[in-house]
């Protein structure tokens, strides 16, 4: 009897469980399993569970968010654009003036993820400075507008003003803004793809940390998790209809104009959120074009393991 309980108690805390992510996420889309019924309680319950396992980072992110409180202002929520969006700026140990023999230094900006639904640049002050250390270079971090304030078109004008502040403003931190890289992780690492493939614009290179390259094939590892409903994945990019223009790897694999950069690709090849597969088909489709591009595998690494511990 009590082994029935408690299997009881558990199966009604599932319930529960995929009532509230559907409740606070959205509704199962037409077509798709409703939220009681097992198999999609199971998915939901195992992805979340998943997701939990990263909980310690993110408990250390907003313990170090504190610490940022303590940073000079001039660096901390700067206003850029026109939506009320604000970055944080990241300089170099020795920034003052650039380097020693008065040449300005590399930029580096780095765009988080998130599932296109959640994210903010105060979780990654750690990251920036990790960044700003180790690669010598100013780090910007900037806010983009998330569902439901923005999808996919919206995102990338905020990245295309985040640029533009940053081009008009890293010499007075020592930096040349023509030295830039970008590095994304995640959904980040989708928007910054999609934002150098229609834009054209020139930078070093992209370090993409688990980046999403085929919106349709990640819609389906979304459903087999089963968190394609509540993903606010399919709703920025316009449903099924905008799943291929929305995708990095369709553009390559159509021979649309590439930009001359190196193309980074680190992913965890043990990683259930975003497969590795993605980076493998997206490094391989820019191989065959011609392009400067390098894979590496991270063997038994998870979706958060390459960024997480910094945050």
């Amino acid at each position: 009897m009590p082994l029935l309980l408690a299997a009881a108690h558990l199966a009604a805390c599932a319930w529960l469980l995929s009532l509230a992510v559907c409740w606070r996420m959205g509704w199962p889309l037409p077509g798709t399993l409703s939220w009681w019924r097992p198999a999609r309680v199971w998915r939901l319950l195992t992805a979340t569970l998943d997701e939990l396992s990263t909980a310690r980072h993110a408990l250390r992110a907003l313990a170090f968010t504190r610490a940022r409180a303590r940073r000079p202002v001039e660096l901390k929520d700067v206003p850029f654009g026109s939506h009320g969006l604000l970055l944080d700026v990241y300089p170099p140990p020795a920034a003052a003036g650039g380097t020693a023999s008065g040449a300005l230094g590399p930029v580096l900006w780095f765009v988080y993820g998130g599932a296109w639904g959640s994210g903010s640049r105060t979780l990654y002050a750690r990251w920036g400075e990790h960044l700003a250390r180790t690669h010598g270079a100013l780090v910007i971090i900037a806010d983009y507008r998330l569902w439901p304030r923005g999808r996919l078109d919206e995102m990338l004008v905020d990245l295309d003003e985040a640029h533009g502040w940053l081009r008009a403003n890293a010499a007075r931190f020592g930096a040349d803004a023509s030295r830039l890289s970008v590095v994304g992780h995640s959904a980040g690492a989708h928007l910054l793809a999609m934002w150098l493939l229609r834009r054209g614009v020139p930078v070093e290179r992209l370090l993409s940390l688990a980046g999403v390259f085929d919106i349709a094939e990640h819609f389906e590892h979304e459903a087999k998790r089963g968190v394609e409903s509540i993903s606010p994945m399919h709703r920025v990019m316009g449903g099924r209809p905008g799943f291929a223009e929305a995708s990095p790897l369709t553009w390559v694999r159509e021979g649309r104009p590439l930009p001359a950069l190196r193309w980074e690709l680190e992913h965890g090849t043990a990683d259930r959120t975003v497969p590795f597969t993605s980076s493998e088909r997206m490094a391989a489709a820019l191989r065959a074009r011609g392009a400067d591009v390098v894979l590496t595998p991270r063997p038994g690494a998870g979706h958060g393991d390459l960024l997480l511990p910094w945050m």
